[in-house]
């Protein structure tokens, strides 16, 4: 990964503050400025914002990165980190980090994650948006918010869960909707917004959100291009999960359908742990077997649990 997390103790812009300003405000010195969408930022929502580079020459950025509630930063389609929330002013974070880019196009994304009026205390912040800042006066152009051409929108998906699902606390929970939803703005999306799927992680960051809070099982297939594009995610089965209830050719139905290249398997376990059972390691091995029958490559079989997920291909099991 061309990228590197730095540790940065104080603000790297502290020389530029003026007295008595509050962290976000961009009189505070920052030579950015925050950038939010034009409307609808006061409800629950997901925000992409992304920036396109297209390098004669290598370099070697440096970007101070922060944004309202919980973000992911990603760089050619493979995610470097995840941002803290913000809070109070006291407690206002950022991320470092160093891009070391070779010649040619990239690009570089940030979701942000918005509980919008919904959100609770802790997650309460003056205003939604989204800051990256260049480390060196000469890269402002390229990359700094209110500079650079970056571009926002808005990918459907989110809603605020009812009281009823028993979360305690009176807390309003946010969490990532439906895998329809998901897969029909990545059905729609042009082809260069498509996410590129790189590692075990960039898949699981697309499910864990929202299939690790499931209280049923749940099969999806992601479907993939010769790239390793996301075509779109599909979910094939729901309740409990077992071979004798599982058909390959349902399966694979769709990747056929759409003439998917490969396809990365997951499901969940509601138990929250992702421990992998022998049955899943057998129909892992069934479904790899199938695929080369039918030429779609089985890259991967990802077990959902909470907040962590296991790859069987990591793993070794059933992947020879």
């Amino acid at each position: 990964m061309p990228a590197t997390r730095l540790a940065i103790a104080a603000d790297p812009f502290a020389a530029l503050h003026l007295d008595g300003e509050i962290p976000w405000r961009r009189q505070r010195g920052w030579p950015g400025d925050w950038i939010a969408p034009a409307a609808g930022a006061g409800d629950t929502a997901m925000w992409r914002y992304a920036l396109d580079l297209d390098l004669a020459a290598s370099a070697a950025i440096t970007v101070h990165v922060s944004a309202d509630e919980r973000y992911r930063l990603l760089l050619d389609g493979s995610a470097l980190g995840e941002g803290p929330e913000r809070c109070s002013p006291e407690r206002w974070a950022f991320e470092t980090w160093r891009l070391d880019l070779a010649p040619g196009a990239h690009r570089l994304e940030a979701l942000v994650w918005s509980c919008g009026d919904a959100a609770p205390w802790a997650q309460t912040t003056v205003r939604h948006g989204f800051l990256c800042v260049a480390g060196e006066a000469a890269h402002h152009a390229l990359v700094t918010t209110g500079q650079a051409p970056w571009r926002v929108r808005r990918l459907p998906g989110w809603r605020t869960l009812p009281r009823e699902h028993g979360l305690g606390g009176g807390a309003k929970i946010i969490t990532l909707k439906a895998a329809f939803e998901l897969g029909r703005r990545l059905a729609i999306a042009s082809p260069a917004d498509r996410i590129q799927i790189r590692s075990a992680d960039d898949a699981a960051n697309l499910l864990l959100g929202e299939m690790g809070a499931l209280e049923q099982e749940q099969m999806r297939v992601i479907l993939l291009d010769t790239r390793n594009h996301v075509i779109e995610i599909k979910m094939v089965y729901q309740g409990t999960l077992n071979a004798a209830h599982i058909r390959v050719a349902e399966l694979f139905r769709e990747a056929v359908r759409r003439s998917a290249a490969a396809i990365i398997v997951a499901h969940n376990h509601p138990s929250g742990d992702p421990s992998p059972s022998p049955e899943d390691v057998s129909i892992t091995r069934t479904l790899i077997e199938a695929g080369q029958l039918l030429n779609i490559d089985v890259l991967d079989h990802l077990i959902i649990g909470q907040q962590r997920f296991v790859s069987l291909k990591q793993r070794g099991l059933a992947f020879d």
